[in-house]
């Protein structure tokens, strides 16, 4: 390792969530994105090394020395992809009614505060 060495940081993966519906189609419009919802658990260490540091300079011209290698990454495509579904679920009784509740009082406190704020010189 060339001086003066490398300020590496240590933490952990966090997971991720493709929330993209549709992703950049080179001949036209967006189309589709066949992993929207993908989820990729994180948890695992990583190690970050910032080579725009002016004090990784050395390091960086090295690197960019050596032979490129191929990652393989293509098998994270199509895993823990949801399936193209949707599940609805209607309230039951015991969870309508205190939500109407809130809402009939979340309302009739508005209209007393527009009427306050109306009625203030």
């Amino acid at each position: 390792m060339p001086e003066p060495g490398l300020w590496v940081w240590e933490g952990k993966i966090a997971s991720q969530i493709d929330s993209d519906l549709t992703v950049a189609s080179k001949t036209g419009p967006a189309v589709a994105n066949p992993t929207s919802g993908q989820y990729l658990p994180g948890g695992d260490t990583q190690l970050l090394i910032n080579f725009d540091e002016p004090a990784h300079d050395a390091a960086r011209k090295a690197a960019q020395k050596l032979p490129r290698q191929p990652t393989n990454w293509t098998g994270h495509l199509g895993i823990n992809v949801p399936d193209r579904s949707v599940t609805v679920q209607h309230l039951g009784e015991f969870e309508i009614v205190p939500k109407r509740a809130g809402t009939a009082a979340a309302t009739a406190a508005r209209g007393v505060q527009a009427a306050d704020n109306e009625s203030t010189p």
